[in-house]
């Protein structure tokens, strides 16, 4: 009997109207996925008279499933991502064929993300075997970049249980998406919030991987729900992190000397990349933040072909002054979310 075959399964996504209430699907995931069912059982503690600590039949106390969503990295499908766990938006703005999506999530209030209706298909080729997943987020998700390679996307998202034996909607064609080689980015790194974007780091940046820890979180109270699962969702810290490795150039030794003599100053940090021509602009992945070194002071960790390099930590943080946390656009051909 033949077994699943990784490269037929297929994963689609809906966005839901109501949080929790399943929708047909209307895209497909242009990458991998794993689906987790995250079912953990218990067992009574029991004197039966017999040296068995599980005799009696276990139970399972909460239901959940746990998704991990990746992919090399898109101009189209980090809407999906962003939409799930950074900030809800659902239409680009722009008259031509370039339109432009701007998330700024809030800081102050519900940053209103948006669910997702998962359909999932196992199949040898023959026989299919689909499943389900309603009220879908990210809980983190992670943008990467080293020469070499397209850049990379990946999330851990949650729903509540896995539902079998639920047919995927059909007919959904494979989209067309647009990579972004890792080369394509460019990371600038500035001492102000006017000058963000006006200094580029050059000759000196290998890789870099952002970080970011959603806002949302699943919920479970004692609200007789019979599928054992979380009621709704609820609001905590957004954190992110970002890591930034180079070859130690004179320029880090610069950023090295910030670090040591101001470790409490801003650094304002551009990751940006620029694709081909699109309406009256380009293709374009834009991710401004506000960061402070993690310590007072880095050095030389490492080699590359010889040359030292160099990894510059830094954790996320606030300008009042400019509310300026971290927002990312994205230009594409997208008119909107579907």
């Amino acid at each position: 009997m033949p077994s699943d075959l990784r490269t037929l399964e297929i994963a689609q996504l809906g966005r839901e109207t109501v949080k929790g209430t399943p929708v047909a699907q209307t895209t497909r995931w242009v990458g991998q996925v794993q689906v987790e069912h995250d079912e953990p059982k218990f067992w009574a503690r029991t004197q039966n008279g017999i040296m068995v600590p599980k005799s009696q039949r276990g139970t399972i106390a909460t239901r959940m499933a746990k998704i991990a969503l990746e992919s090399d990295l898109t101009f189209e499908q980090i809407l999906y991502i962003l939409n799930m766990g950074f900030a809800g938006l659902t239409t680009g703005t722009g008259a031509s064929a370039d339109k432009t999506w701007q998330f700024t999530p809030s800081v102050i209030a519900d940053p209103a993300l948006n669910t997702f209706t998962l359909g999932y298909r196992k199949t040898d080729g023959t026989t299919s075997w689909d499943e389900r997943v309603v009220y879908m987020f990210a809980t983190d998700w992670e943008i990467s970049a080293a020469i070499g390679d397209n850049a990379k996307i990946s999330a851990n998202l949650v729903g509540r249980p896995v539902e079998l034996a639920t047919a995927i909607t059909g007919a959904i064609a494979v989209p067309t998406v647009n990579y972004v080689p890792a080369a394509l980015f460019k990371i600038y790194i500035n001492d102000t919030f006017g000058a963000l974007g006006t200094t580029q780091k050059l000759g000196t940046v290998i890789s870099f991987r952002l970080a970011y820890q959603s806002p949302y979180q699943p919920k479970l109270y004692l609200d007789g729900r019979t599928d054992l699962s979380f009621t709704s969702y609820g609001l905590k810290d957004a954190e992110w992190t970002l890591e930034i490795q180079t070859e130690f150039t004179a320029d880090m030794l610069l950023e090295q000397q910030k670090a040591d003599d101001n470790p409490g100053a801003l650094r304002y940090i551009r990751l940006e990349a620029v694709g081909a021509a699109l309406g009256g602009s380009n293709y374009e992945i834009e991710i401004d933040g506000a960061f402070e070194y993690e310590q007072g002071g880095f050095n030389v960790d490492g080699d590359r072909d010889g040359n030292g390099t160099c990894t510059l930590r830094l954790v996320g943080s606030y300008d009042n002054t400019n509310s300026l946390g971290l927002m990312i656009k994205v230009v594409n051909a997208l008119a909107a979310l579907t």
